[in-house]
């Protein structure tokens, strides 16, 4: 569905601006007792000094809210911060189809980051201490999204995410990001830890407030970003409208009872073209909405503080696919966890001093996936097809049975897909609780904890799937250039008029895949308990931990230690060392494949010159089934990190600064991939895989306030720097365990130096395309008395060696495998070249009233035009360059 023009949308936004802030009556008698809330930036740059305290150790990075607002450029997905950060990469300079697409325009989840090295899957996100970790992450057969695929993935969730809730950066008071030298408190990860923390009810007085701010295609610049630099099928420029929206009312219920309640909107609304091959059904149209709700209430009583909270978020978008003709698909993002915490402060008791409790216990629960209203059947129809003998490679066949689409004259493949692929979801329920424990011994700090969770997660598919595949071609005057693989016998009939992929004397599938519905359930039990003791010797200081871990489906109990040293040389010079593992908590996603039905092949052929399309001896017989064998009980190791980090923090002599340089080496053992046995598919679970990260990052933040330089009242700068390399060894690659029936014609090999390489061979001989050096710039300044804001920040990477598809006449040069005709993706070195992509933005308070405040932001993504080194493809040929978003904010 499409939700109008942005005017439109712009016009209520402000309505419910303007009515939001009229405040209550109480207000309004006591104008000079009104507060801003902390949504409103403050009249000092806080935060930039915190950033990279020494207090906290060199692995973690302190964000406030005004410090989230600053480094999300404006954008309500509140990971958008870790992208500034070192030890973090998310960036892909290998891709060569970057190009502004509808599904990439209206995909609001939030963006998937890899932390130290570890998959985006294997870093634990918290809010407001609870860990909103999928169980099941991390199953999805391919890293593309549903628009990458010519043929989605019957086994693909596509809106599977690695968080159960997508958080909006809306209601988030504050960031922690641990990359490294992590507390013995947290586990279950191999990457970092993420902890957000919302926003705190208001128990002196009511506040509230509203923010909105959108962009359109009229507000965006684009430019053609091809290989060759054309627009080889006159593809129209994207059109996209989008807007995010939030208010929040908060206040005191009694003397020591207050309450927060909180809403959030995102929308994305896109229009577009269908690749250039379809006949009809030119323009596509998709849409997603995020509704996020937060309500806190807290009782701060003589017995302690107890705060009862419920986060819940509603995910919905539509996707119709460009490159096929499949049946619109909706995608699920349904998540919810409800919380009550409970802190209390004991004061002394006998050997411990200052002694606190703090104690959660809650419920989460979640729903990913995807539905369509066909019924999951599907048809890898061709339309042109050059898989012709080598000598004639300049030849294609176009097929005159496929009427609803058309040859597009540059000697290509040309699919046309139509069907659908139906229903495929996944549930997650979690029960937990835990316990945290602080005090001081003998003078030092200890601290220490239990808990346990129960998870359970279902993926459920209520019909068969069937996918009809694999064409046999028959044209008298070019059969004889056809490899064997796609040669029919001779000329042929369809036996039956309502054959789904059958053309007499042309194309039909040979082969039928089938994936029967099913519906499993899993479940696992975690403990864990952790101890940590701070020992502060003078300038030394030294923290050694241990954490213990259990799960009832491995049975493994895993013990994490975990040691951090300090000392202080000088008196603004901290040296600082330490070692830490981290054992991995992804064990329920191979449950689930486990329970998954095996994929059953079924193939026909000519019979007495006529094609049948029915179960039979005559018709489809069964020829092959792949399944996963069992490894419940194979005694599998829980796969982890060994960390060694040393690190600096200072404050720097000139300018008074703080500055942090870290060392940091990770080598992951008993990573879980697969071994392969037969040419069909039983796969076996091993530890037989290994990684290894290491890095070398510089940061440094300084703020120069109370400045008396013309209009300038103060500057705030921070700046980060990483080199890193990065590599994984396996037989399959730890991702590919899950790589079975991909029907995706583009997962090809490669053709490097003389050497044909699977998809996940050749990831390892590239050392998995990292880049080598990158960092961030942050800048903010206020001007007349604090009034207006400005700021900008800067991502970089520096040029490096790498390799690249080959390109030939504007599409991705290939080689068939002399053996098997199979194309494989032509490989050749590449340099790429720097990038550096710049936002900027500024904010204005208006002049406050007794009703309160209102402020106007502007921000510019991309200011430079930055296309980067990843291309666009032949038919998503165009890349933004600058966009603009306005907003508007008021409080009372």
């Amino acid at each position: 569905m499409h939700f109008g023009s942005p005017y439109y949308r712009w016009a209520q936004a402000l309505l419910c601006s303007t009515i939001l802030s009229i405040p209550f009556p109480a207000h309004a008698e006591q104008p000079d007792e009104v507060q801003l809330d902390p949504i409103v930036v403050r009249s000092d740059l806080s935060g930039f000094e915190d950033l990279i305290s020494s207090e906290k150790g060199t692995g973690t990075t302190s964000m406030n809210r005004e410090q989230i607002e600053m480094r999300t450029g404006g954008s309500a997905d509140i990971n958008e911060v870790l992208k500034t950060l070192p030890n973090v990469q998310w960036q892909d300079h290998t891709n060569d189809d970057t190009g502004t697409s509808n599904f990439r325009e209206q995909d609001l989840r939030p963006a998937e980051i890899s932390i130290s090295g570890a998959r985006p899957d294997d870093n634990n996100f918290m809010l407001d201490g609870i860990e909103i970790n999928t169980a099941g992450r991390g199953q999805e057969n391919n890293g593309g999204t549903l628009e990458d695929q010519y043929m989605p993935d019957f086994d693909g969730l596509y809106n599977l995410h690695s968080q159960s809730i997508f958080v909006p950066s809306s209601i988030i008071e504050s960031v922690e990001v641990q990359t490294h030298d992590i507390s013995a408190e947290h586990g279950r990860f191999q990457g970092g830890v993420v902890r957000q923390t919302t926003m705190t009810p208001s128990a002196s007085e009511w506040t509230g407030g509203v923010e909105v701010n959108g962009t359109a295609s009229s507000w965006t610049r684009y430019k053609v970003a091809t290989e060759s630099g054309e627009n080889t099928y006159g593809i129209a420029k994207p059109n996209a409208e989008k807007m995010d929206a939030a208010a929040y009312l908060s206040g005191p219920l009694a003397p020591d009872i207050s309450v927060l309640s909180s809403f959030a909107y995102r929308h994305a609304g896109t229009s577009g073209p269908r690749d250039p091959q379809f006949v009809d059904d030119k323009l596509i149209e998709t849409s997603t909405d995020q509704y996020t709700g937060l309500f806190k209430v807290q009782m701060d009583k003589d017995w302690g503080v107890l705060t009862l909270q419920s986060t819940n978020t509603l995910y919905a978008n539509e996707t119709d696919l460009r490159r096929s003709k499949m049946k619109p698909t909706y995608g699920d993002g349904i998540g919810s966890t409800n919380q009550v915490n409970f802190e209390r402060e004991f004061g002394n008791l006998g050997l411990f001093k200052n002694t606190s409790v703090t104690a959660d216990a809650y419920y989460t629960y979640s729903r990913q996936g995807r539905r369509d209203d066909g019924d999951g059947i599907s048809i890898h129809r061709y339309k042109s097809f050059s898989y012709l003998d080598t000598s004639m490679s300049s030849q294609t066949y176009v097929s005159p049975g496929v009427e609803d689409c058309r040859d597009l004259g540059n000697n290509s493949t040309v699919w046309c897909m139509t069907g659908s692929t139906g229903d495929l979801l996944q549930y997650e329920h979690q029960y937990g609780a835990k316990a945290k424990v602080t005090a001081d011994l003998w003078g030092n700090a200890l601290q220490g904890g239990v808990g346990v969770k129960q998870t359970r997660a279902s993926r459920r598919r209520d019909t068969d799937s069937q996918n009809y595949s694999s064409p046999k071609f028959y044209a008298p005057d070019m059969n004889d250039l056809f490899y064997s693989y796609f040669k029919a016998s001779g000329p042929f009939e369809c036996a039956s008029s309502g054959d789904p992929y059958c053309y007499d004397d042309d194309q039909f599938a040979q082969h039928l895949g089938m994936r029967r519905a099913f519906d499993t359930t899993v479940d696992v039990t975690n403990i864990d308990g952790w101890l940590e003791y701070q020992i502060d010797l003078d300038r030394w200081k030294l923290t050694p931990g241990a954490r213990l871990d259990y799960d009832d489906y491995f049975n493994n109990l895993n013990i994490s230690p975990r040691l951090h040293a300090s000392v202080t040389v000088l008196p603004d010079v901290t040296l600082s060392a330490g070692y830490a593992r981290y054992y991995a908590d992804n064990n329920l996603v191979y449950a689930l494949a486990d329970a998954m039905p095996d994929f059953v092949m079924y193939k026909r052929d000519i019979v007495d010159g006529k094609v049948y399309d029915e179960f039979s001896d005559r018709g489809w017989t069964e020829h092959s089934t792949s399944g996963r064998s069992k490894y419940t009980a194979s005694d599998l190791s829980t796969p982890y990190n060994d960390e060694f980090s040393a690190g600096l923090s200072a404050v720097e002599p000139l300018l008074g600064g703080n500055i942090r340089l870290t060392y940091l080496h990770r080598k992951g053992r008993d990573q879980f991939t697969r071994s392969k046995e037969d040419g069909y598919g039983e796969y076996t679970l091993s530890n037989d895989g290994t990684s290894q990260y290491q890095s070398v990052s510089i940061e440094y933040a300084k703020l120069w306030s109370g400045l008396d330089f013309g209009p300038m009242n103060s500057f705030g700068l921070s700046a980060a720097a990483t080199w890193s390399e990065q590599e994984r060894t396996s037989s399959y690659g730890p991702e590919d365990y899950f790589d079975e029936g991909n029907l995706d014609p583009n997962d090809r090999g490669a053709y490097y130096k003389g050497r044909f390489y699977e998809p996940w061979e050749f990831n390892e001989v590239t050392g998995n395309l990292d880049i080598p050096i990158r960092g961030n710039v942050t800048m903010q300044s206020r001007f007349l008395d604090d009034d207006l804001t400005i700021w900008s920040r800067a991502n970089f990477s520096l040029g490096y060696e790498g390799v690249r598809t080959a390109q030939e006449n504007g599409s991705d040069k290939r080689i068939p495998h002399p053996d098997t005709g199979k194309e494989y993706n032509v490989k050749e070195d590449y340099f790429y070249r720097p990038v550096v992509t710049v936002d900027a933005g500024l904010t204005y308070k208006l002049p406050e009233t007794q009703y309160g405040q209102a402020i106007v932001e502007a921000r510019v993504n991309n200011l430079l035009g930055e296309l980067g080194n990843g291309s666009a493809g032949n038919f998503q040929p165009y890349k933004k360059t600058q966009s603009f978003w306005l907003g508007l904010k008021a409080t009372f």
